[in-house]
């Protein structure tokens, strides 16, 4: 025998927490796929880093020392026969801008792939001017002219941070997950807690156990191992699920159940599931209204002469007890 701070229905909770995370995570990463993937289909991606083929490049740069890089009028393959015009920005330092200047004469045959994004990661708007005054240059050829976008540029020395979007996509993942698990997760908070204040009482209340629940064996009036329920001194214990005791003492009534159907007085939310998973119950009223509580079992509590055996340890402890079978 051991204390069980977590029964059928929490861990069932945890299950389903489990799934909502998953959902949330799917949710999640549907939404940031094209921020956090790496693009590799041949066009400038809206968002998140992708490779294009760079087969045009204006040797002379458009302009110089913009934070640190040039920037360069390139284009790139769209399709077979079409070519988009952009700004390029490249540090002028790096293999792949040298490689571009090198080989620009011989890039409408031997296409260089590139890894960059549209508009770096973080879009700098000294760029963009410069983007708008090279689509109004008066010598600016006629199909560069017709082809050029005029709104965004390509950073080969600016790439997009796939951690940082990583991150913020993980984040947005959490704040799913805790708005949808919410409520298992608080059901599954609170019945552990339960579980370890009744626990942390039941053997503060008898130091003779020493925190051990198999030493009941000797001085337990009542014990039912495949049920899960005992009678140590005043206490009722239920271990079968997660772990609760009831003082007697103040104990008015017991109405045993196998279906579950008691619960309708104390948490009706959960009749569905301790019909699903099985769980007997025992509703334990005191003196007050408001004194109610309730202690699960193993579901072979109904059987007749497991709740026969129950029913007369009570009787033997306390007359005044009424029980009432279900």
């Amino acid at each position: 025998m051991k204390v069980k701070y977590l029964g059928k229905i929490e861990i069932f909770m945890a299950v389903m927490s489990a799934l909502l995370l998953f959902i949330s995570i799917m949710i999640t990463k549907d939404i940031f796929k094209d921020s956090i993937r790496t693009h590799n289909n041949n066009w400038m991606a809206v968002k998140g880093n992708s490779y294009i083929s760079i087969n045009y490049l204006q040797s002379e740069p458009l302009a110089t020392d913009v934070d640190g890089t040039n920037l360069y009028l390139a284009g790139y393959w769209l399709s077979d026969s079409l070519t988009e015009y952009f700004v390029l920005q490249a540090d002028p330092n790096s293999e792949d801008t040298k490689n571009l200047l090198k080989n620009a004469d011989k890039l409408s045959d031997q296409p260089q792939r590139v890894l960059g994004s549209r508009n770096g990661s973080r879009k700098n708007e000294k760029i963009t001017e410069i983007v708008e005054k090279t689509s109004q240059l008066p010598d600016i050829p006629r199909e560069i002219k017709l082809y050029f976008n005029e709104e965004d540029y390509f950073s080969i020395s600016d790439l997009e941070n796939p951690v940082w979007n990583f991150a913020q996509a993980a984040f947005f993942a959490l704040i799913f997950y805790a708005i949808f698990a919410a409520l298992p997760n608080i059901f599954i908070l609170v019945r552990w807690r339960k579980s370890k204040k009744a626990a942390k009482a039941f053997f503060e209340a008898y130091p003779e156990l020493m925190g051990d629940l198999n030493n009941i064996e000797s001085g337990a009036a009542y014990l039912d191992q495949t049920v899960g329920l005992a009678i140590y001194k005043n206490h009722l214990l239920a271990f079968s699920q997660n772990f609760a005791i009831a003082d007697l003492q103040r104990v008015k009534s017991l109405e045993i159940s196998g279906r579950g159907n008691q619960l309708v007085y104390g948490a009706p939310g959960l009749l569905l599931l301790m019909s699903l998973l099985r769980a007997a119950t025992i509703l334990v009223k005191g003196e007050s209204k408001k004194d109610k509580q309730i202690l699960m079992a193993h579901h072979s509590l109904d059987k007749p002469e497991a709740k026969d055996r129950l029913v007369t340890a009570i009787g033997a402890y306390s007359a005044a007890i009424a029980v009432v079978i279900r």
